[in-house]
C-alpha cells in the first residue's frame, strides 16, 4: 500500500515490479515501450536549450558538407544568353543541362531534337502543340522528333537535360 495513495495496490498493477522482481531494470536501462508511455503522459513542454545541447553532443557526428565541390546558382545569378527574342538560356553543370527563361508572349521556333530531351517546368506555363505544361510538369522528347513552336503566354522557366 502506498501511504500517500491508500487505494494503490502494487500487486493489482501488472506493470509494477517489486524490488524482488528478477526482470526489474537497473538505473541505466530503460524499456522503450515504458519510455514511450511516459513521454505520451508528459505535458507538451519542449526540451530546454541545455538539454538540446546535451542531446546534440551525444548524437553521432554529422557529415561535413563540402560546398566547394557543388554547383550552386539562383535564377537571377549566372550568365543568361539570348537564343531567340524574349528567350534566354543559362548553362548549369554541362552544355547538356540548362535553364530556359521565356518572357511573356515569347516563342521558341520549331526544331528537331538531336538527342532525347528531358524538360521539367519550374515556373509559369509553356504551350507545346496545344498542350499546356505548368510548374512541376515533365515533358520528354526522343531523338529525331520535331517540336512545333513553343510559346509562353505569361512567361516561364524550365530545365532541359539532353541525355
Amino acid at each position: 500500500m502506498n501511504p500517500s495513495n491508500p487505494s494503490f495496490s502494487p500487486e493489482a498493477d501488472p506493470g509494477y515490479a517489486s524490488e524482488d522482481a528478477p526482470d526489474q531494470m537497473d538505473g541505466d536501462q530503460i524499456d522503450g515501450e515504458l519510455l514511450g508511455e511516459m513521454a505520451a503522459a508528459m505535458p507538451g513542454t519542449p526540451p530546454s536549450p541545455a538539454l538540446w545541447a546535451r542531446i546534440d553532443a551525444a548524437a553521432e557526428p554529422r557529415v561535413v558538407f563540402d560546398w566547394s565541390r557543388t554547383i550552386n546558382t539562383s535564377l537571377a545569378d549566372g550568365e543568361w544568353r539570348q537564343i531567340a527574342p524574349g528567350v534566354r538560356r543559362k548553362t548549369l553543370w554541362s552544355e547538356a543541362a540548362f535553364l530556359i527563361a521565356c518572357d511573356a508572349g515569347a516563342t521558341i521556333p520549331e526544331h528537331v531534337h538531336g538527342r532525347f530531351e528531358h524538360c521539367v517546368m519550374i515556373q509559369g506555363e509553356l504551350l507545346v502543340g496545344g498542350r499546356k505544361f505548368r510548374s512541376g510538369d515533365y515533358h520528354g522528347v526522343p531523338e529525331g522528333i520535331a517540336h512545333p513552336p513553343l510559346t509562353s503566354p505569361d512567361g516561364c522557366v524550365f530545365l532541359i537535360h539532353k541525355g
